[in-house]
């Protein structure tokens, strides 16, 4: 696993969080992992494509970014989302821990642009292959 952390990448990294976190006035932060190890991208990124849809059948408007990242000990993938919905609070909720519970574990906080977490979700882009992030529309 090369884990790089040249300069010209923390430059990109913090590009990409203030970007998206100007893109959009997100509604909710989520952590999702994985029950079992998951450490291929090509199906991790599947499931959060079959989150997103489940959630647009309630939302047809529905958008985020997801971020892909290794556990710390890189032993398996994870993801956090920001995620502009039409969705009550309680809606969005409730539907997306319901369909989660299946694959993993689930953490929806409101969102706060104060707290930062749009460049948090960026620390790690770009230090390996699976470290990537990619807008929900384009699954």
């Amino acid at each position: 696993m090369n884990y790089i952390d040249y300069k010209v990448d923390n430059r990109y990294r913090n590009e990409l969080g203030s970007f998206i976190g100007n893109h959009q006035k997100w509604d909710f932060i989520v952590g999702l992992s994985y029950k079992d190890d998951m450490r291929n991208e090509k199906i991790s990124r599947r499931k959060i494509r079959n989150l997103y849809k489940n959630l647009s059948k309630y939302d047809e408007d529905i958008d985020g970014v997801f971020v892909n990242e290794y556990d710390g000990s890189y032993n398996k993938i994870h993801h956090h989302l920001v995620v502009k919905t039409n969705l009550k609070e309680y809606d969005f909720k409730y539907r997306l821990i319901q369909y989660w519970k299946k694959v993993g574990l689930s953490d929806v906080e409101s969102y706060d642009s104060s707290l930062g977490f749009s460049h948090y979700i960026t620390k790690h882009i770009g230090k390996t292959e699976i470290n990537s992030w990619d807008f929900l529309s384009n699954l």
